[in-house]
C-alpha cells in the first residue's frame, strides 16, 4: 500500500469513529444512497436469479437420470 493511500485509509477511519461517537455529523450523499438502492436491488434481484438457476439445473439433472432409466428399461424388453 503506498504512503498516501495509507493516509487516505487513516483519515477515512478517523472520521468513521468521530461520526460514530457523535463529534461529527454525518454527510448524506442522495446520488450515493439512490446507487447504494439500485445496488441492493440488483443484488437481491441475482440471488433470486442464482436459486432459480440452481433449482433449473437439478431439475435438468433429474430429467437426465430418468432418461437414463427409461432407456434402460426399454432395453431390457428389447433384449428379451
Amino acid at each position: 500500500m503506498s504512503w498516501s493511500g495509507f493516509k487516505r485509509n487513516l483519515n477515512r477511519a478517523t472520521s468513521n469513529v468521530l461520526s460514530k461517537t457523535g463529534n461529527m455529523d454525518r454527510t448524506t450523499d442522495r446520488e450515493f444512497e439512490e446507487e447504494e438502492k439500485r445496488f441492493k436491488n440488483l443484488e437481491q434481484k441475482l440471488e433470486k436469479l442464482h436459486r432459480e438457476a440452481n433449482g433449473y439445473a437439478q431439475a435438468v439433472r433429474n430429467m437426465t437420470g430418468s432418461q437414463l432409466r427409461i432407456g434402460s428399461t426399454i432395453d431390457q424388453f428389447y433384449d428379451e
